[in-house]
């Protein structure tokens, strides 16, 4: 064996480090270091074992395959006798997004805002638009002032 060795790495996402246990953390990380930018990988459980260092056996590791398809997080696909099976990493469509922790949401345009960009796209007005300049909600739309009202 050479004194340099083939690192291999991938990106995975913190939900996934985050929702599983060790053992199925480790394999679908694993996993996904074979699948690369392909749809599916094909590795034997013994090279699973291999990447992994050895410190889960193809019985373990067969065992944790079952546990990520039951949660989602992976699919399996026999090919038959003699051959290895196919596999999938998928993230839960769940847990895609960042949840908001409770913060209050805010939108990116103040709904007023909307209002009034809106009725001035029309090219012809449906009906003649009285605007109060001394509105502050206006004032702030047209740039007199750098806080918006609420």
């Amino acid at each position: 064996m050479s004194r340099f060795q083939k690192k291999t790495f991938t990106f995975a996402p913190l939900t996934a480090i985050m929702n599983l246990g060790p053992s199925e953390s480790m394999v679908w990380t694993c996993m996904l270091t074979f699948q690369g930018n392909n749809k599916y990988a094909w590795p034997t459980l013994e090279a699973i074992s291999k990447r992994l260092g050895g410190k889960l056996r193809p019985k373990r590791i067969s065992q944790v395959i079952i546990q990520l398809e039951k949660k989602g997080w992976m699919k399996k696909i026999r090919r038959g006798y003699g051959k290895s099976n196919l596999y999938q990493c998928i993230t839960p469509e769940d847990l895609l997004f960042q949840p908001n922790f409770g913060q209050e949401e805010l939108p990116a345009i103040p709904e007023k805002k909307i209002e009034i960009a809106e009725s001035l796209r029309t090219t012809e007005p449906k009906e003649e638009i009285e605007i109060d300049y001394n509105d502050p909600f206006v004032k702030w739309f047209i740039g007199e002032t750098e806080v918006c009202p609420k």
